[in-house]
């Protein structure tokens, strides 16, 4: 038995030896073909309706990354330059809830990895934002129930993202509304950083504070790590058996100062930042074209030519 296996080895390993480099590609492109997109929805609609949601997220996005030119490892959904409002009608015609989902791109426009600074700072905003942006647009204002941030990586960039849902305002009085508090937060950031809270005197003890919430964040939820865990995992190695995924988070955050969390919300939330707002409208609300957008942010006319202008691949990864 063993001398058999051994046969089918050496036979397994000649024929490997004897593929091309463009016999190769050219399988692997047939089999992207036939890759199979699996997608779990939930909520108040039936087996129908979950398959027009499906088929809808294929033919929006899945159909152009899998071109067969395109590896998934080397393709790249990243925003183009600006700030940018995408309207789309609920897909459920009984719901009648507005969305407003905001995407600040935190990466450049590459499949390398951001720094480490940037991982802890890009939670550490999510963590910071989250209670007030609640209390804010929720609790006082009441635009809508559900309201989050957060971080998320898609096709190997990183994102910040804020999202507010509900049915008293239409969705341009929701957007404009999200805008301005983005806008708004960076004078109550500059306060915590300066003076801190009631329950932290100072600046530095707030911020101090907040990085061990922080890190404690992303250790508790892998689903938080934003793709941090490749970047840990290529340290490990190096260390290994000695790494402490904790401790090393805990070292590199005691590297950031206070003015980077500023810093780092002037280059990727306001500013020049690259931001996608994707505006769903629920029943009875109509999509206008003619809506007055935010100040510096652009209407997409053409869904098609914005799409292409979405995904590039890394040269690293491109089949030739």
């Amino acid at each position: 038995k063993q001398w058999y296996q051994r046969r089918v080895r050496a036979e397994i390993n000649r024929q490997i030896k004897q593929l091309s480099l463009k016999e190769v590609l050219q399988e692997g492109r047939s089999m992207l073909r036939y890759l199979a997109i699996k997608c779990f929805t939930y909520g108040n609609h039936d087996n129908a309706e979950s398959k027009r949601y499906v088929t809808f997220i294929r033919d929006q996005f899945i159909s152009h990354v899998l071109k067969s030119s395109y590896s998934y490892r080397g393709t790249v959904m990243a925003l183009p330059p600006g700030c940018w409002v995408w309207q789309l009608p609920v897909l459920n015609p009984t719901e009648t809830n507005n969305c407003i989902f905001i995407m600040n791109q935190i990466s450049e426009r590459t499949t390398n990895a951001p720094s480490l600074k940037e991982h802890i700072l890009l939670t550490l905003l999510g963590t910071i934002m989250k209670d007030p942006a609640y209390a804010t647009l929720r609790t006082q204002e009441h635009l809508g129930y559900t309201v989050f941030t957060g971080s998320l990586r898609m096709m190997n960039v990183n994102f910040f993202y804020m999202l507010l849902q509900g049915s008293h305002y239409t969705p341009n009085v929701m957007m404009r509304r999200v805008v301005e508090f983005l806008q708004g937060y960076r004078s109550v950031l500059t306060g915590l950083v300066h003076n801190g809270t009631a329950e932290y005197g100072s600046g530095e003890e707030w911020f101090r504070t907040t990085k061990v919430e922080a890190i404690n964040h992303i250790l508790s939820r892998p689903e938080s790590q934003v793709g941090m865990s490749d970047y840990l995992a290529e340290i490990s190695q190096s260390s290994w058996p000695f790494f402490n995924e904790a401790e090393y988070l805990l070292t590199a955050s005691r590297m950031l100062k206070k003015e980077d969390l500023l810093t780092f919300y002037d280059n990727y939330i306001i500013g020049n930042a690259r931001q996608l707002v994707i505006q769903l409208h629920g029943a009875g609300y109509q999509i206008d074209s003619n809506v007055t957008l935010p100040h510096s942010h652009h209407l997409i006319s053409s869904v098609k030519k914005f799409k292409q202008k979405l995904f590039t691949v890394d040269n690293q990864f491109t089949w030739k």
